[in-house]
């Protein structure tokens, strides 16, 4: 069973979602959000953790791409991202990796790039909300 909580419940506005089993709760996942993903790695967490989901909105008239790093420190364009997924153009992505996410050893990073593993800045920020522990 998934519960939503109410956002009324919640004064620092943060908004967790509740993953259970057997009535036990197993997991819960704090939202990121950043308006404007260019080249320059974003830390969703700096830290070991989990990535739960991914939506994002490209504004650009040609595909763009967010590169997603296991690493504390990023070169984009040099570190190898662990995945890579294209945007359409004017368009969205949302993925969501199920119940036990994605594991990361070291940390949770992304850039927005105009091709799968480079290191060109899209001309308008990607938008991406993602959901971590």
């Amino acid at each position: 069973m998934t519960t939503f909580p109410n956002a009324q419940n919640n004064p620092a506005g943060a908004i967790p979602v509740y993953v259970t089993r057997g009535g036990v709760a197993v997991s819960g996942s704090t939202p990121y959000f950043n308006s404007a993903l260019l080249a320059a790695p974003a830390s969703i967490k700096a830290a070991s953790g989990s990535l739960f989901g991914l939506n994002v909105s490209n504004l650009n008239a040609s595909v763009e791409y967010i590169q997603v790093f296991d690493a504390a420190s990023v070169t984009v364009g040099t570190t190898a991202p662990i995945q890579s997924f294209a945007i359409p153009a004017s368009g969205s992505l949302n993925l969501s990796f199920g119940e036990y996410g994605i594991a990361f050893s070291n940390a949770i990073q992304v850039a927005a790039t105009t091709t799968a593993t480079g290191a060109v800045a899209p001309g308008t920020g990607l938008v991406v909300n993602a959901q971590y522990k």
